[in-house]
């Protein structure tokens, strides 16, 4: 009901159904895709070695 609220009062229902067309396929694709393994312990993408504490996240 939602979805048919939000493609039909949209400025350009066609485009807003190829929005939600995408943004299924996508959902779909990625759970297909699997997830990553559950990790003990968090490890970092970029090394941390060098740069100002203020700047470590």
């Amino acid at each position: 009901v939602l979805l048919n609220s939000a493609v039909a009062l949209a400025q350009e229902p066609i485009k807003m159904a190829k929005a939600f067309r995408y943004a299924v396929e996508a959902g779909r694709l990625g759970f297909e895709a699997g997830a990553m393994q559950k990790r003990d312990m968090a490890s970092p993408s970029t090394p941390t070695v060098g740069t100002p504490f203020w700047h470590q996240i």
